[in-house]
């Protein structure tokens, strides 16, 4: 299926403005770790401290998969829109996991320092994994994003 730029266009814009607003999860997250840190529970005793690697080792995970991820090429032959669609939303998923494991380990852990290090570590990924329109045009074949402008002979410097 061939698409015009004004149709990737057109779609990535359509993501886009359905996308944005999951990073408002981010700012949920904080407003209900500091709702939960003033809590009277929060004093108890929480887990181990021996799960706060595991936390930390699947929040950073989640950005160098969704890295490794983006500069892969579409499997999808039948409708590059949406699998282009697809993988962002997957990519976006992946921005997001690593507060969401913090949040969660905080809760078991007790220890709020679990979730901003992890959200910090989520707002690098959104920064990172967040899909650029010049990359649903090299997913889906029209042109490559990453070369124009540059010597051919040099090469991309991009990998």
């Amino acid at each position: 299926m061939i698409v015009d730029a004004e149709k990737i266009q057109n779609a990535y814009l359509a993501w886009a403005r359905r996308a944005a607003p999951f990073g408002l999860v981010l700012l949920a997250l904080i407003g209900a770790e500091q709702a939960a840190s003033a809590a009277g529970f929060w004093g108890a005793p929480g887990a181990d401290a021996s799960v706060r690697p595991i936390g930390w080792t699947v929040g950073a995970a989640a950005i160098f998969i969704g890295r490794g991820l983006k500069y892969r090429d579409l499997t999808s032959d039948a409708d590059p829109l949406a699998a282009a669609a697809g993988t962002s939303w997957t990519l976006l998923g992946m921005a997001l996991a690593p507060a969401l494991v913090g949040f969660v380990l905080s809760f078991m852990t007790r220890f709020a320092a679990d979730f901003y290090l992890l959200l910090a570590v989520s707002l690098v990924g959104y920064g990172v994994l967040f899909p650029r329109l010049e990359l649903w045009r090299r997913w889906i074949g029209v042109g490559d994003a990453f070369d124009e402008g540059r010597d051919p002979e040099k090469g991309s410097g991009h990998r």
